[in-house]
């Protein structure tokens, strides 16, 4: 990347030059701050205003490729302004195709090299992908033992950042075996834990959780030995040791299948899903275990019908109360949307019951809480006219209908929701797909206000034009919605920002080009980095697991350096600063230099090493810093803080007085 080339002027020695004179420094993007894949120019032009007495200055500028290496620094070169002066200069970037993807980062100074930064300014501009600006960071594929069908099901994160998949994966002899890997973020595989029933048959998960302490818990549906089907829930520790395996045989001695997970915050693992009766027909049926895996109740509901009901989603309450939702067969009416809420002891508290106009066929796929525990839920409802549409509902914690929202897309014809969010503010997202014509699905998003008013609705029709589906939906810290599902047989990731424009679209096309399915899962880090799960025919191997890591930052237009102290000279080494004070109780102040920009990372562990809070984790200017740490919610004890900026590592311990 050429320069930040500053042109040097006449000097005109002045009697004093002094220290914080008041300048200011401007770099004004010249063409779209985004360049394409093929490469192009960027230009910019640079605005120095003197508003002081005449003086001679020096300009400098730094700059930085996508990587975070440092690139050309031009100057300083020292030039004389008259009182009120403004000089401009515009200058070009040129990149080829080859030049990395990413964000580069201009910046330019005005002040007494090297010493005193009387002005600043910085200017980020971004060279995309052909996908519209996300990179691919990583892809970690995984081929079961039996080289055959590997079905990756859900993923999720602890709180250090390591991913776990799970699924099921043909085994050695054994049919389908629960199969789940820890990676690090990197993509690195940590271990692999494989489960074969009692029955040696199938043995399928489909869900996870992670605790705080980084152990992982899985379930799904696992051949007995004379029971069929049954529950089966795992605990694993953080390094891939079962802890304990918990089984769940229904009354019917058949087929009991678990398909959610969740964990409160006592360590209390639940899940859902359907289990057959006495008579044959499945019930929703709800399994609470306590932190070592003992049963403590199983809670289950035979709709009006004593016909099949089966959950799909759960949620705890900030009460410790626990929400289904799922289908539910009733009298005269097919199925329904049925919702449950249960107390901490597994009673019934109430039951929502949703049955559509047409009174046929309708189902509740996903469920979510706000926090004044309102419910959400979303699935898909049967219309008098309309065929299948989208079905949002919104309860209270009471259980009464606040407002139902109705999607009939443009088809006319066949709409199935799958997954939804909601945000801070109340508003709501769900994801699904509308049938167009014929064998045209498109991928349909949508977001509700609070008050379940639609405020847009974005479609996405792929490449080839036909069988594109949204299966799993989440929000960015951002307020972007990200979808996960397929696309012409492609795993297909879209990002769409707060107003539903899309920001870009990743594909993923396994080695074998064919049918990769993107039926598994979607995690969102605090980064915004985007983790997604699902299957993929490699070549020879059937399906595999892959998993993909996407990053997409936000792009800078221009700014003002937040950190440095005009008219005071630049810090001449990265330091973490003593906290003020220490001990604490609950706010500290913490402190860090930096000589140059760069990105950053201020963590705070505990004594054994888990991560508890992420400070900062983004790019930061040269200069001194300061922040406020709230330890509200911690245990007393003694914690370290860690600075990370590029090679240099710097710890410092604070103790937490209660």
């Amino acid at each position: 990347m050429r320069s930040l080339a500053l042109i040097a002027l006449v000097l005109l020695l002045l009697p004093s030059a002094g220290w914080n004179q008041p300048f200011t420094v401007e770099l004004t993007p010249l063409t779209p701050l985004v360049l394409p894949d093929s490469g192009g120019t960027f230009s910019y032009r640079l605005s120095v205003t003197n508003l002081g007495p005449t003086i001679s200055a020096d300009i400098w500028g730094t700059s930085s490729r996508p990587s975070g290496s440092a690139g050309p620094s031009p100057g300083p070169v020292t030039q004389t302004f008259q009182a009120g002066e403004t000089m401009t200069w515009e200058r070009s970037v040129p990149l080829t195709q080859g030049s990395p993807v990413g964000y580069y980062t201009l910046r330019a100074y005005v002040g007494l090299h090297p010493g005193a930064v009387w002005a600043g300014d910085t200017l980020q501009f971004q060279k995309q992908m052909l996908t519209g600006g996300v990179i691919q960071e990583w892809t970690a594929r995984f081929n079961g033992m039996g080289n055959y069908e590997d079905w990756s099901t859900n993923i999720v994160a602890d709180d250090s950042d390591n991913l776990f998949v799970t699924g099921y994966c043909t085994g050695n002899g054994s049919s389908y075996d629960y199969m789940t890997i820890k990676y690090s973020s990197s993509g690195i595989q940590q271990w692999i834990a494989q489960y074969n029933g009692p029955g040696n048959d199938d043995d399928e998960a489909y869900d996870l959780a992670c605790d705080e302490q980084g152990n992982v818990y899985v379930t799904g549906g696992s051949y007995g030995n004379g029971s069929n089907y049954d529950y089966a829930t795992i605990k694993y520790d953080s390094s891939g040791v079962r802890q304990w395996l918990a089984r769940y045989n229904g009354p019917g001695n058949s087929h009991d299948i678990a398909v959610a997970i969740i964990i409160d915050d006592d360590g209390n693992v639940y899940v859902t899903g359907y289990s057959c009766g006495i008579g044959g027909d499945e019930d929703y049926t709800t399994v609470k275990y306590d932190s070592t895996g003992n049963q403590q109740w199983a809670a289950r509901y035979d709709g009006p019908a004593s016909n099949n009901d089966r959950a799909y989603s759960l949620a705890s309450g900030s009460d410790g109360d626990i929400y289904v939702t799922g289908e539910s067969n009733g009298v005269g009416t097919s199925d329904d949307c049925a919702t449950i809420k249960y107390n901490s002891s597994g009673d019934q508290i109430w039951v929502a019951r949703h049955n559509g106009s047409g009174n046929y066929e309708d189902c509740a796929r996903s469920l979510v809480l706000d926090a004044e525990d309102n419910i959400y839920v979303t699935g898909t409802s049967y219309g008098s006219l309309t065929s299948w549409d989208y079905v949002t509902i919104k309860y209270d914690s009471a259980g009464i209908q606040q407002w139902i929202a109705i999607f009939n897309g443009l088809g006319d014809a066949v709409d199935q929701a799958f997954d939804l969010a909601v945000d801070g503010a109340g508003n709501v997202y769900i994801t699904g797909f509308t049938q167009i014509f014929v064998y045209n699905d498109d991928c349909a998003t949508i977001k509700y206000d609070p008050y379940g008013v639609e405020q847009w609705v974005a479609y996405y029709s792929g490449p080839g034009a036909i069988d594109d589906y949204g299966y799993k939906l989440a929000l960015d810290d951002g307020g972007n919605v990200i979808v996960m599902g397929s696309s012409y047989g492609d795993i297909t990731t879209i990002k769409y920002n707060l107003n539903g424009v899309q920001m870009w679209v990743a594909g993923y096309n396994g080695p074998a080009n064919a049918v990769d399915h993107g039926l598994g899962g979607l995690h969102v880090d605090i980064a915004g980095n985007i983790y997604v799960t699902g299957s993929s025919n490699g070549m020879g191997t059937n399906e595999d697991y892959v998993t993909i890591k996407y990053s997409s930052g936000t792009l800078l237009n221009w700014q003002s350096p937040t950190a440095t102290a005009f008219g005071a000279p630049l810090p001449q080494e990265c330091r973490l600063l003593p906290p003020s004070p220490n001990p604490f109780n609950p706010l500290t102040a913490l402190g860090f230099t930096l000589p140059a920009a760069g990105h950053i990372r201020l963590k705070v562990y505990d004594t054994a090493g888990r991560e508890v809070r992420t400070l900062v984790d983004g790019w930061r200017e040269a200069g001194n810093h300061e922040l406020t740490f709230d330890a509200s919610g911690l245990a007393a004890g003694a914690y370290f803080v860690r600075l990370e900026a590029g090679d240099f590592t710097q710890v410092q311990k604070v103790v937490l007085l209660k």
